[in-house]
């Protein structure tokens, strides 16, 4: 509801010196109360009015098609009788009126998908990732919740599951940076380093600027005893963390650098 200019602002007392009258104060309120309920009113009956002209033109349509030619040669020609004709007007009738109030499938899939993702983030891995499953049910190749029911398995240290819906992610959008990221850390904890590797380098190869795929490339190589390969993409990392602002994870590459016996130490964070 909109506040009038009417009304008293910023917590301003009705027997402040912008009111010379306190009974006048409250008759404004009310009657801008008034206003705004009446608008409120009217919005709903204009909506209203829309939907059933809508249904109107369902039926219409529903009308029409019972009432073209070819579909009266269709009914003589099975021999239906007159009362079934009508029992069928009516549930087509219903079964119309019934997908025109459903929402889409596209929009279902939207719903599931906000559904899953604010799951997540409250913690609820479990109830995200079958969000995410009934939005594939409904649509196979939706890209968005292959990538979210990944993470989710990832949080759930399901690691193999994981990687097998960022591999189906990859199947869909073969240039999907975030999914060869989450696959390659699902098959880093899996300890399939080499194909880890493999996935962080593609990142790399779609997206230079990745500080993250540099990262995470650091500490397999570092697991496989490539030193030399190992130093050469922190550094890499910690030039892109500076450039891209990101002061602590750029302190955290350092800090491995100079400690590089401890860079094969796998965190239990799986941000």
């Amino acid at each position: 509801m909109g506040v009038s200019k009417h009304l008293p602002r910023n917590g301003q007392p009705v027997t402040s010196r912008s009111w010379a009258r306190q009974d006048e104060a409250f008759v404004n309120i009310v009657e801008n109360i008034r206003v705004e309920v009446e608008k409120l009113e009217e919005e709903q009956r204009q909506q209203q009015q829309i939907r059933e002209q809508q249904k109107a033109a369902i039926f219409a349509s529903i009308n029409r098609f019972f009432s073209n030619q070819s579909f009266g040669r269709f009914i003589r020609d099975i021999n239906l009788p007159t009362r079934s004709v009508g029992i069928a007007a009516s549930v087509i009738a219903v079964v119309g009126f019934v997908k025109f109030c459903s929402p889409s499938s596209e929009t279902q899939v939207e719903n599931l998908l906000t559904q899953g993702k604010n799951k997540f983030e409250r913690g609820d891995y479990q109830a995200a990732n079958e969000d995410y499953t009934k939005a594939m049910k409904i649509n196979s190749r939706n890209l968005q919740a292959y990538l979210g029911r990944g993470k989710a398995h990832f949080y759930l240290q399901d690691d193999k599951a994981a990687a097998e819906d960022y591999t189906k992610a990859i199947k869909i959008d073969p240039k999907n940076i975030e999914a060869y990221i989450g696959r390659g850390n699902a098959r880093s904890y899996l300890k399939n380093y080499k194909a880890a590797i493999q996935d962080y380098t593609r990142v790399i190869s779609l997206s230079p600027e990745s500080a993250n795929a540099y990262m995470n490339r650091a500490v397999i190589r570092c697991t496989l005893g490539d030193k030399q390969g190992t130093i050469k993409d922190y550094q890499k990392a910690a030039n892109l963390y500076a450039k891209q602002g990101g002061r602590d994870k750029r302190k955290q590459v350092l800090n491995r650098l100079k400690n590089l016996q401890q860079c094969g130490a796998r965190s239990s964070n799986r941000a």
